[in-house]
């Protein structure tokens, strides 16, 4: 399910644009406020939001310039509801972006839209619609991509104690063959994620072109909320920054959240301004840097 808010000045965050259209009848009406309200505290970037294990979504706020709107510019936000356990994060967030991009260019004056319930002059009224088709086109376009990324999975039953005699993992030969297929030749390095986490032992391999990668840990205390997660985000999204992995917030037995991310250390100009940059949100207590070369 996917979901276009923006900020109508009499009626808070309101709804544009759904996708599939009867959403709006297959959707808990309260679990649509809450989404819906998000827009209240957040500010612009991608975050996500779990709001139980029910009501799980990634979202991007965004803002848009508009001589129509009060402070110059109007704010609008992209929700996708997720069933996945372990989302794909960052394709979500290019996908995302690639729709804010396309509608900007493509679309001239596109703030109009949000003034399809009571446009400014009745002589608008036809253009603004046909505005209105333009952005649904997009729209209905990002939920057929999100909805169609192909996900492949092989099960295989090993006993234990071979995996601690061989210490070694098998990888079906099938996958390797459909991954040759999928490079287009720039990624020359795997970046490989061993995650342990309550009894499950996960492991990534994620293609990468970068020679170097900087993992970040931020320590945040006992302190951890949606606004707190957007300011990191923010930072990561102004510097333009390549994030290859993150696990995102974890809670360790001392009652610390930490939140852990790997970058592309080729995208980073100057390391010390971002941890600087990152030292100024106040519910940052410790940064720990970790250089990763082949």
């Amino acid at each position: 399910m996917l979901i276009l808010t923006y900020f109508h000045p009499v009626l808070g965050p309101d709804i544009l644009l759904t996708e599939p259209e009867d959403i709006l009848d297959n959707i808990n009406p309260n679990h649509l406020t809450e989404i819906k309200n998000l827009l209240d505290t957040a500010d612009p970037g991608f975050f996500t939001h779990f709001f139980s294990t029910d009501l799980r979504t990634v979202n991007m706020v965004f803002s848009l310039p508009s001589p129509w709107a009060r402070g110059g510019e109007e704010i609008a936000m992209i929700s996708k509801i997720i069933q996945e356990s372990d989302p794909n994060l960052e394709l979500y967030e290019t996908q995302f972006i690639e729709f804010i991009t396309k509608i900007k260019s493509e679309i001239s004056d596109v703030y109009m839209v949000f003034y399809f319930r009571k446009p400014p002059k009745k002589a608008l009224r036809d253009e603004i619609k046909q505005k209105l088709e333009q952005i649904s086109y997009f729209f209905s376009d990002l939920y057929k991509s999100l909805k169609l990324i192909p996900v492949d999975t092989f099960g295989a039953l090993i006993p234990l104690n071979t995996i601690l005699k061989e210490q070694t993992i098998h990888i079906p030969s099938r996958f390797i063959h459909e991954l040759g297929k999928d490079l287009d030749g720039t990624e020359k390095n795997f970046f490989v994620v061993n995650q342990y986490r309550d009894k499950k032992f996960k492991i990534e391999l994620i293609p990468v072109k970068c020679q170097k990668i900087i993992k970040i840990s931020l320590i945040l205390g006992n302190t951890l909320n949606l606004k707190v997660v957007q300011k990191i985000s923010n930072i990561f999204s102004q510097n333009k920054l390549i994030i290859i992995y993150t696990s995102g917030i974890c809670i360790q037995s001392g009652g610390n959240c930490i939140y852990e991310v790997y970058l592309d250390a080729d995208a980073i100009s100057d390391v010390d301004q971002l941890v600087n940059q990152l030292n100024r949100i106040s519910e940052v207590n410790n940064i720990k840097i970790r250089n990763i070369e082949l």
